[in-house]
Parts: structure tokens; C-alpha cells; sequence
């Protein structure tokens, strides 16, 4: 659940001609493999790497634990749907591999609203550049393990049941995430931030 307003990938001049160069319409441009599309997909996930500082886009853990981080098409790139879209700044995240799996998000079509203008599209998911996650979600606790929607918000709710943002695995990993933090301050866990914790683990929404 990251909020990554302004932060899309930059191409380029060089990097801009090349993308109108190909071929998108095909749904097949993604896969090509050349140098120059090597470089490009590499400095993509550089780029956004380091601005979500090794963070899952949809879900906020860390990337490459349980396996490889993955750019992800928030749109898919197939060409019977949005190829157009393929190298479009505000399509482009990094999901970990619980998110982005056949079971969860994988190509699944997130668009309710089309528009050939990407901005103009309105989706059925909270979109991590378009949407402030804190419109959208609320915490249980005051230490951000136990999640759940906004009653107003419809893209909240498709998106913890899409990525189930509230199940076992997502809460304990944030729970881990926030006792790694405390052990990196050097700080010992209070018996209010014991019994937090294990509220939050034993949570059912």
C-alpha cells in the first residue's frame, strides 16, 4: 500500500524514442530481447527499487522474500488487452510474487473505466500513483499490522480481497516488519507493544 505520487519512472529522450519505435499494438514488445530492451527493463526496475525503497507497491512488504520482485503491469500488457499501455510511467510497479501471482492480481483486469488516455482510466483497485492509501485504508491498532477498508472506499475493499492484504501471511509480515524495525532502533518492545502485536496475529476481520 504504497503512496507513489510523483515518483513513475523518468525516461529518457533516448529512452522515449526507442518505446515509439516498437510495435505495441502486438502484445508482444515486452518480450523482446534485445540490448536496448534489456537496458530499459533494467533501468525500470532500478528506478523503481529505489523509489519504493524494496517495497511491494500493492502490499508495502518486502521485496524478494519468497521470491523474485516482478515489474508489474497494473494494466495488463496483453494484446487483447491494454498493450498500448505497456511502458506507461503510471503502469509500471514492483509487486512481490505473493501479490502478483496467478491467484492474486497475476493478469487480472483491474480497468472498470477505459480510456486511451491512461489517466483518465478509472480502476477498480486502490492505485498506488493515482490514490493516498490513508484515503483509502485504516488500521486497526496504532502499529499498522491489522488492515481494513475504508467503509466508503470500493477500491479498498477490492484490493484486500484481491491481494488479501488482511490474511495470515500480509499481517504477519508486517508484524516482522515492525519488530525489525524496533531491533534496528535498539529498542525493547513495551508490554503495550507485546500485547499490540499479539492482538494483531490473532486478528480475524
Amino acid at each position: 500500500m504504497l503512496n507513489l505520487k510523483n515518483k513513475q519512472i523518468k525516461y529518457t529522450k533516448l529512452e522515449k524514442d526507442y518505446i515509439k519505435g516498437l510495435d505495441l499494438d502486438s502484445g508482444n514488445s515486452w518480450k523482446i530481447q534485445t540490448k536496448e530492451m534489456k537496458s530499459l527493463k533494467y533501468r525500470i526496475k532500478d528506478w523503481l527499487t529505489a523509489k519504493q525503497n524494496d517495497r511491494c507497491a500493492y502490499c508495502s512488504s518486502r521485496l524478494n522474500v519468497g521470491g523474485r520482485a516482478e515489474i508489474e503491469h497494473i494494466a495488463p500488457k496483453g494484446e487483447l488487452l491494454y498493450p498500448k499501455f505497456t511502458f506507461n510511467e503510471n503502469n509500471l510497479i514492483l509487486a512481490c510474487q505473493h501479490c502478483n501471482s496467478s491467484t492474486k492480481k497475476g493478469a487480472k483486469d483491474p480497468i472498470v473505466k477505459y480510456s486511451v488516455y491512461y489517466k483518465r482510466c478509472k480502476f477498480s483497485i486502490v492505485h498506488p500513483y493515482f490514490d493516498d492509501p490513508d484515503e483509502h485504508y485504516k488500521w486497526i491498532n496504532e502499529i499498522r499490522i491489522c488492515i481494513v477498508a475504508n467503509p466508503d472506499s470500493i477500491k479498498a475493499k477490492n484490493s484486500i480481497e484481491m491481494f488479501e492484504l488482511d490474511g495470515p501471511y500480509l499481517t504477519e509480515e508486517r508484524a516482522k516488519t515492525f519488530l525489525w524495525e524496533k531491533m534496528k532502533q535498539g529498542a525493547n518492545l513495551s508490554s503495550a507493544d507485546q500485547a499490540e502485536i499479539q492482538k494483531a496475529l490473532e486478528f480475524s476481520p
